[in-house]
């Protein structure tokens, strides 16, 4: 959300795009902010809009709940996990 209010004349792809491959090329780790097969992944989950382009704006603009946080390929936040919790 902070890099949509830094720059909002980019579009949610190009925010998506920044934080994700520009990160690694800047840390000059091409293989970081890609998915591939067999490749370690951190990535989360938000809840699906009825387009994809208005979902992926709500994640960059911080308006989208986490559903899932996955670290290395692992689940450490999960809204079910929380959901079981608060019963």
């Amino acid at each position: 959300a902070a890099a949509a209010r830094c720059w909002p004349q980019l579009a949610p792809t190009q925010l998506l795009q920044l934080a994700t491959v520009g990160g690694g090329r800047a840390l000059s780790l091409p293989r970081v902010g890609t998915l591939r097969r067999g490749a370690r992944a951190d990535f989360v989950s938000v809840p699906c809009g009825a387009d994809a382009d208005g979902t992926l704006a709500g994640y960059v603009h911080g308006e989208s709940p986490l559903l899932d946080v996955c670290a290395a390929g692992r689940s450490v936040l999960s809204s079910r996990t929380r959901a079981a919790r608060d019963d």
